[in-house]
């Protein structure tokens, strides 16, 4: 019971790494309490078992290849959260890149969406620039004839394309980044906007925003809204829409999201924006926002305690340390002196 109890919490802790440990810590409790052979009788001596300094020793040295297990296992059995990040910022970088094409084509920025007659939304701005993404095939099998969800256009949305996804490509054709549409942001919905329309330069405004990837198809005419962005500059970090970089044992940095901004230029936001520099940011006429961010006011990460590990980590130590007391008992006893024995 106890050695699968040590295996569960080993493996809990320390991934498959674990094993290596469990069998370290079975061992060495194994050497401690095993008898080579039994005395043959009551009157004979009983043989020294394993001296208490020695029991020390060991556990000594179970205890800090637990740790440094415990702490550099899961960095190197999972993939660095950085290089996620890394690879959503390239895609950022990439979608900007092409709107600015766009841009430079056309004389202005993509509409949010292309409207029907009755100011429906028919098409994505992300359709709009697959040419520009080197997605002239896909381009040219969407129907604008009928609705992005329509018989044709609902066959594509399969084919996400790589860029419109945050890291490795995902399951199913969500998209994970998205327009502001507003009165007063990059994007106003049907209308195009060009430069010109930036009042407070083209760095001071978010273009396009990393957001939550399982809301919205890479292909549907729908993006945030002013609220539904200032919401989430101002929520308090997780797991969802965010990077996590250095990701410990103990402890776990959140970052905030990814944003291209008008200019061309990828940031990554802050997290826990106040409510006014979030709106600075979507604002074309804006020209505080980028100055306020690179004051410093606003923490560049939130660190968050794994409490999880902590606590399988205690868990493992107490199970480790378990037989402790036993092994403290198991003194050597006095050699017995015969007394007809010459001295």
């Amino acid at each position: 019971m106890y050695v699968m109890a040590l295996i569960g919490a080993s493996l809990a802790t320390c991934g498959v790494g674990g094993l290596v440990l469990a069998a370290i810590v079975s061992y060495g409790w194994f050497a401690t309490f095993w008898d080579k052979r039994q005395p043959a009788a009551e009157s004979e001596p009983r043989p020294s078992r394993t001296p208490p300094s020695l029991v020390v020793e060991i556990l000594g040295v179970v205890a800090i290849i637990s740790i440094l297990i415990g702490l550099f296992f899961p960095a190197i059995s999972t993939p660095r959260p950085v290089a996620r990040s890394t690879i959503c910022s390239t895609h950022l970088a990439q979608i900007a890149r092409a709107l600015h094409n766009y841009h430079f084509m056309y004389g202005s920025f993509p509409p949010a969406y292309v409207a029907d007659d009755r100011d429906k939304p028919m098409h994505s701005w992300r359709v709009l620039i697959l040419p520009f993404l080197g997605q002239q095939q896909l381009y040219d099998a969407h129907r604008f004839d009928e609705p992005w969800d329509g018989p044709n256009n609902s066959k594509l949305l399969t084919f996400v394309p790589w860029g419109y996804t945050c890291g490795a490509p995902q399951a199913g054709s969500k998209t994970s980044y998205f327009a502001v549409v507003g009165p007063d942001a990059a994007w106003s919905g049907a209308a195009a906007q060009s430069l010109d329309d930036f009042d407070g330069g083209s760095d001071a405004a978010i273009l396009v925003l990393e957001g939550p990837a399982d809301q919205i198809e890479w292909s549907e005419p729908r993006d945030l809204t002013w609220d539904e962005t200032i919401e989430l500059l101002t929520a308090t970090p997780n797991d969802e829409g965010l990077h996590t970089d250095d990701e410990g044992f103990f402890f776990t940095r959140s970052y905030g999201r990814n944003a291209a901004m008008a200019d061309g230029s990828v940031r990554r936001l802050p997290p826990n924006l106040s409510r006014a520099a979030a709106a600075s940011l979507l604002h074309v006429a804006s020209e505080d926002a980028a100055d306020e961010l690179d004051s410093g006011n606003h923490d560049a990460f939130r660190r968050r305690i794994n409490w999880a590990n902590v606590f399988r980590l205690i868990v493992l130590v107490i199970i480790v340390a378990l037989p402790v007391p036993w092994a403290m008992r198991r003194r050597p006893l006095p050699k017995h002196r015969d007394p007809s024995a010459p001295s």
